[in-house]
């Protein structure tokens, strides 16, 4: 290996060798703290104990302490010395901060600082009667000061030991002990009334010890320095304070920190802090704050008090500030781990809390589930659980009793779907409906209804149970009340019901119809008869029109009452309405029933649907003629009133205003009282067999409600009846009706597909297109029509047919229709289909869904809708 190598290796051990300790040293602080006194001294002990306690875990700042011993002498030949001697020992030494403590060691760094440790900051703390023109004119010089309380502390002394008459202040003739006699004299004034204040100030110790000896029970003593005899001998305030506790008998306090060595207290200022806080100030000036942010300031004071002093003196420590703190207090496991014994103390009575309750809320479950048992076991219907862990069934007595199953039968859930329900197609129904009503439950926040299912029992007959359910700590509940019974009776009553309704019904259909198929034949001999004098006809044929209209009416009443439809509202001039009525009730009644009108003068508009408005006045007149025994005066009166609050009061969806009121009234037999509560109830009637149906004023009374009215009703036995009808009223004339003649109807020339299986309807409808200027293919085979227009799709505008037809009905026949043009406009009209409505004919593609039968006008109208939109579509 050659020489070279041998350094390279040499080098690489030296570098890795070299101690870390010795790398990092460029990076430590050094803090240089000069005490005014001697090491020992309880005041400084006490300032460097707060100073330590801030740099000790810093591991970056190294400490340099040195004492200038000044309470054993402070003359000037003392601090020429230490200016050399400091010179000389700290000639290769730089610091970064210097602490001082009290006011020799600040006096000397402001006279020495720029020459020995020129430009390092300085943090004072434990200076007497700082002000601020002290450090004027000297940089980087900032700290903690000493602040007193004396009058503070004099207050205490009197409320502790309120037959205090006499304080005797013990000093001396040292700076501080002049500074702390300064500060008595001017607390003095403020107690000149309540005490007497002595000086034993810079006594011998022998005198000293004789006049606190001589101290009486009315007098206090307090210990403000006393350091330095009038001989200039030191003694320290350890000594000091215990010559002065022992040689009287009174209570003795401070103004400064001493306490702990026999005195009682005071309100004092803690060199503790004071250090601790310029410490603070150095370490953040060193971590790189300007001192220039940090002011001056004082010391905080606290109450600080000997345990031993106010046990010897009976001091209650009640008595004492808030706040306050003893020192020497004896130890105590309690008062030292006070906080740690109350948090275990709270935890054990928190964590005994918490198992008593659990114990008492166990029992009570135990207790509960004991209950809950026994009530399941013992229901008076039957039930059943499945827990949801593990799927398991178990079944209360009333459930084996009326199915059979046990546990033994049936164990988990799953066995009781292929149990109860073998039918894997049924199965599979109720399973999915369970999960229908579930997902809706979940998502809506419905509560889950009961359902009704058929199921096996063990005997292998079917029953009809009401599942009802609930489900409550992982296990659900159901209820299977057995219903088969009950069904079988609602099937036999409602067929029983339905019966007797259609028997009712169809007295009064066959009375309404004769009636209209009797004005309609009456007025066709009439035009015959007419027609060979060649006279006028108009008024005959008009009453044909009518009488056709209302047998259209009647059909869609019947329809409209059995789905329960909502009415189509429309603006109806109500006065013209009852007008017409009255001329088509005057050729339906006998002419021995008089008939009397009277309306309003000012036109009355209301929203109606003209059919059901003309079916409650025929029902009601109906009545009213009956009643009469159809002789009589019918009165029809008619006017527009205001309805108060009070008038609705009985008639809480209606609101206050202006309603059209229709009275019809007769001079029938009138009702009792437990009649007229009974008339508005379907199928009551008063009439026998035959008469009528009994459900008119029903159906009045529910029309009425539906247009937004009411109906009174007064009557007296043996005086007649007066039926009062209110419709709300809207404001104008503009939903008259307009009346369209032939000439304005719309027309058009397009090319129309006409399918319907009834030739007469063909041949008529055809004519009609026609004489509206379309061109018609008419075919009354739905088979024929798709060929036709599989062939030419292109040939027609439009398709208009019929639903019920035997071959391919009319949503069937539009389907394919569709199929070979999908733009081809279809229009389905229909006299009655119960399989197919005005929104299942959209969602198949057909443009409209009417119903039979049409008069040309509403033929004309709907034909040139569906042709315009899909002229506008394409």
């Amino acid at each position: 290996m050659s020489f070279k190598h041998l350094l390279c290796i040499a080098l690489l051990l030296a570098v890795v060798l070299v101690p870390t300790h010795t790398i990092a040293q460029s990076n430590i602080k050094r803090v240089l703290v000069l005490n005014a006194y001697h090491d020992g001294f309880h005041w400084t002990d006490r300032i460097m104990q707060g100073i330590r306690s801030v740099f000790d875990d810093e591991e970056d700042i190294e400490l340099f302490v040195d004492y200038m011993d000044t309470k054993r002498s402070s003359d000037q030949e003392h601090f020429a010395k230490l200016r050399s001697f400091y010179a000389h020992k700290y000639r290769f030494s730089k610091f970064d901060a210097i602490i001082s403590s009290d006011d020799h060691a600040l006096n000397f760094l402001l006279t020495y600082r720029d020459e020995i440790f020129p430009g390092t900051p300085v943090f004072f703390c434990g200076i007497n009667d700082f002000q601020p023109s002290r450090i004027a004119g000297h940089r980087s010089f900032t700290g903690v000061f000493e602040s007193y309380d004396v009058p503070a502390t004099f207050n205490l002394m009197l409320r502790l030991h309120p037959e205090t008459k006499k304080i005797a202040v013990i000093t001396d003739a040292t700076v501080s002990g002049k500074a702390f006699k300064n500060l008595v004299e001017k607390a003095q004034p403020g107690f000149a009334e309540r005490i007497e204040i002595n000086y034993l100030d810079n006594l011998g110790m022998e005198d000293l010890k004789q006049r606190l000896g001589q101290l009486q029970n009315d007098t206090l003593a307090l210990w403000a320095i006393y350091l330095r005899t009038p001989e200039g001998k030191s003694i320290s305030s350890k000594e000091s304070v215990r010559i002065a506790v022992e040689s009287s008998s009174r209570p003795t306090y401070c103004i400064w920190d001493v306490v702990g060595q026999g005195v009682v207290g005071g309100k004092v200022t803690s060199p503790n802090y004071q250090g601790k806080a310029a410490a603070e100030m150095a370490l953040k000036v060193l971590r790189g704050e300007n001192i220039e942010n940090l002011p001056v300031s004082g010391s905080p004071m606290v109450y600080l008090f000997d345990y031993n002093a106010i046990k010897q003196f009976n001091i209650d420590e009640n008595s004492l500030p808030a706040g306050s703190v003893i020192l020497n207090r004896p130890f105590s496991v309690y008062d030292e781990y006070k906080e740690i014994i109350w948090m275990v103390s709270c935890f054990v009575l928190t964590l005994l809390a918490v198992i008593l309750a659990l114990i008492y809320y166990i029992q009570k479950r135990r207790q509960a589930e004991e209950a809950r048992k026994h009530i399941f076991a013992n229901a008076p219907i039957p039930m059943a659980t499945v827990n949801l862990h593990d799927n398991t069934l178990s079944f209360n007595n009333r459930f084996t009793e009326l199915y059979g199953y046990t546990v033994a039968d049936i164990s988990t859930l799953d066995e009781w779907w292929l149990t109860a329900f073998p039918d894997a197609t049924y199965r599979n129904e109720v399973q999915n409906s369970w999960l229908e009503i579930d997902t809706k439950g979940k998502k809506e926040g419905h509560k889950i209804e009961p359902i009704h299912r058929e199921i096996i029992c063990k005997r292998g007959l079917k029953h009809t149970v009401e599942y009802s359910r609930m489900v409550s700590g992982g296990v659900v509940v159901f209820s299977m009340i057995d219903i088969t019974n009950r069904i079988k009776m609602e099937t036999q009553l409602r067929q029983a019901q339905k019966m007797e309704a259609i028997g009712i019904m169809a007295g009064g259909i066959a009375h309404d119809f004769n009636n209209l198929l009797a004005i309609i034949i009456g007025n066709l001999n009439l035009i015959q008869h007419k027609l060979k004098k060649a006279a006028p006809v108009d008024e005959n044929i008009e009453h044909i029109q009518s009488a056709t209209s209302r047998a259209i009416d009647l059909v869609k009443q019947i329809l409209a009452f059995s789905r329960r439809e909502k009415p189509e509202l429309a603006p109806v001039d109500l006065i013209t309405h009852v007008a017409d009525t009255i001329k088509l009730l005057r050729s339906t009644i006998p002419t021995t029933v008089e008939i009397m009108s009277s309306f309003s003068s000012l036109a009355i508009t209301i929203n109606a649907d003209a059919t059901q408005l003309q079916q409650i006045i025929i029902n009601v007149c109906a009545n009213a003629v009956h009643a009469m025994g159809e002789k009589g005066l019918l009165k029809i009166n008619l006017k527009e009133v205001a309805v108060g609050v009070e008038a609705l009061s009985s008639t809480a969806s209606c609101l206050p205003g202006r309603y059209a009121r229709l009275t019809i009234s007769d001079t029938g037999t009138g009702m009792a009282k437990e009649t007229m509560d009974k008339i508005f109830d379907p199928f009551f009637t008063t009439k026998r067999v035959g008469e009528g149906t009994g459900m008119g004023l029903s159906v009045a009374h529910g029309i009425v409600e539906q247009h937004g009215g009411f109906v009174t009703v007064e009557s007296t036995l043996g005086q007649g009846t007066a039926f009062n009808l209110y419709f709300p009223v809207i404001k104008g004339s503009e939903g008259r009706p307009e009346t369209r003649t032939m000439a304005s109807l719309p027309t058009g020339g397009e090319r129309i597909l006409l399918v319907d299986d009834e030739e007469s309807i063909v041949s008529t409808c055809s004519e009609l297109l026609e004489s509206l200027g379309y061109k018609v293919t008419s075919l009354t085979s739905a088979i024929d029509a798709l060929e036709i227009f599989k062939k030419t799709p292109n040939s027609f505008d439009l398709v208009f047919t019929d639903q019920t037809m035997p071959e391919l009905s009319g949503t069937e026949l539009s389907c394919e229709l569709l199929k070979v043009r999908v733009d081809i406009p279809i229009i389905i009209c229909s006299g009655h289909s119960a399989k197919v409505s005005k929104q299942e004919a959209r969602r198949l593609g057909i443009r409209e869904f009417c119903t039979k039968p049409m008069d040309i006008e509403q033929l004309a109208t709907v034909i040139r809708k569906v042709l315009d939109e899909s002229n506008k579509s394409t």
